[in-house]
């Protein structure tokens, strides 16, 4: 974290010294998280954070969010999506995302109402539905688990995509 805010002083220095939008910033963040460097997009979601009425608030925090969360950095995840829950309190990811970080934290039984409350906001919210068997695998509740373990296929289907050939071919 220490090499984080090293650096990260250096490049918030140099953004400050750069007119841009709030739009171009989380462009340049969304881009630096493409290309692995997570230092610069941090820094600029740092910043964006800061103005929670901007149209785009939400957006930037379940970003910021996500670069926790795939750097492991659970707990710092859960902290930003129970913000953008403040903020937009009807986005079943922010829900389902803190349920995927309690349970990469191994708290299983904790993660269970979040994910309930991402399908009561989307009741075909097929990621939680089958995230929230995971857990009841893990914890034992085969019954629960098996059945909505059964929502591992349940993905829309890509834009132009034929199951012709798929048709009866998943268990």
């Amino acid at each position: 974290v220490s090499a984080i805010n090293q650096a990260g002083s250096a490049i918030a220095q140099n953004l400050k010294t750069q007119v841009k939008t709030v739009e171009e910033l989380f462009d340049e963040a969304k881009k630096a998280v493409e290309r692995d460097d997570f230092v610069h997009a941090e820094q600029i979601y740092r910043m964006l954070i800061q103005n929670d009425k901007h149209p785009l608030a939400y957006s930037i925090v379940f970003s910021y969010s996500y670069l926790l969360l795939r750097n492991a950095r659970y707990e710092e995840a859960i902290d930003m999506l129970k913000r953008g829950i403040t903020l937009n309190p009807n986005v079943p990811e922010f829900y389902t995302n803190i349920a995927y970080a309690l349970s990469r934290m191994h708290k299983h039984e904790e993660s269970i109402p979040y994910y309930k409350k991402a399908i009561e906001i989307k009741p075909d919210h097929y990621k939680s539905l089958f995230d929230l068997g995971l857990v009841y695998l893990r914890l034992g509740d085969f019954a629960q688990g098996w059945k909505l373990h059964e929502y591992r296929n349940y993905r829309p289907a890509p834009e132009n995509f034929s199951d012709r050939y798929l048709q009866g071919k998943l268990p």
